[in-house]
């Protein structure tokens, strides 16, 4: 689920086309926790989700803006090991 089109492709392919937000650190299973701060609506959480499949690892999104947290609620609601801290 998204709140705009446009942002929803823009986010895509910054994140799992380009891998832009993973530039400069290196995703491993049983490294530790993320926290995505700011997660809009979980597309970050959600590619992390994927590289560390095999971890045991969990993922912590905080979204501030009630509109958008529950879009990330519901993003990620079904995500095994996802915890949303939202408005």
């Amino acid at each position: 689920e998204h709140i705009s089109v446009e942002e929803c492709a823009f986010l895509y392919q910054e994140i799992f086309v380009r891998q832009a937000y993973t530039k400069h650190a290196t995703l491993q299973a049983g490294a530790g926790d993320i926290i995505d701060v700011g997660a809009n609506i979980g597309l970050f959480s959600l590619f992390c989700r994927q590289a560390l499949a095999e971890g045991r690892d969990k993922i912590y999104a905080f979204e501030p803006v009630e509109a958008i947290s529950s879009v990330l609620f519901r993003n990620l609601r079904d995500v095994e090991g996802a915890c949303v801290c939202g408005y």
